[in-house]
């Protein structure tokens, strides 16, 4: 399992034992925080280039400010706990938004694939991508929540760190 540190991805520390498990547009940063017990992932996992980082950075910064999101708001999101409260939301959909992995509607971006290329996975991460965004709930920022919890749920591999 790779290993990166830092609860926030835009301040990183070198800590040991402070890993983090992340929910990323189309995927999972995973690790451990402090000094539990690594948890078993059964799905396999496709290790992201610094560009992308560079830029989930960037948003996670970004998104805070923009939403007036609590930093608890974050460091839930970066556990993956998806906060159905409109702070937890908005910051979901902005994230989205920032990272170009979402579109205006608040669907998936089947662009993201590209992140699979010379993955086995890759066509089952499109049909994944495909089934969520069918999801269409009462605004933008509901149906990313619904898109974003689908794609989490049914998707055959993790991105990581």
């Amino acid at each position: 399992m790779p290993i990166a540190y830092g609860l926030r991805p835009w301040a990183l520390t070198t800590e040991p034992n402070r890993v983090f498990r992340f929910v990323f547009f189309p995927g999972v940063y995973e690790g451990i925080l402090d000094q539990q017990k690594p948890q078993t992932v059964d799905k396999p996992s496709v290790q992201l280039p610094p560009l992308v980082l560079n830029t989930i950075k960037e948003a996670a910064s970004t998104c805070l400010k923009e939403t007036g999101a609590s930093q608890e708001v974050s460091d839930n999101f970066l556990k993956l706990k998806f906060g159905t409260d409109p702070d937890s939301k908005n910051f979901l959909y902005c994230m989205g938004r920032k990272t170009n992995n979402a579109d205006e509607d608040g669907h998936l971006n089947e662009a993201l694939v590209t992140l699979f290329e010379g993955n086995e996975h890759k066509d089952e991460v499109a049909k994944v991508i495909e089934d969520c965004n069918k999801h269409q709930e009462s605004n933008k920022i509901d149906t990313m929540h619904k898109a974003v919890e689908c794609f989490y749920k049914n998707t055959p591999v993790h991105l990581s760190i």
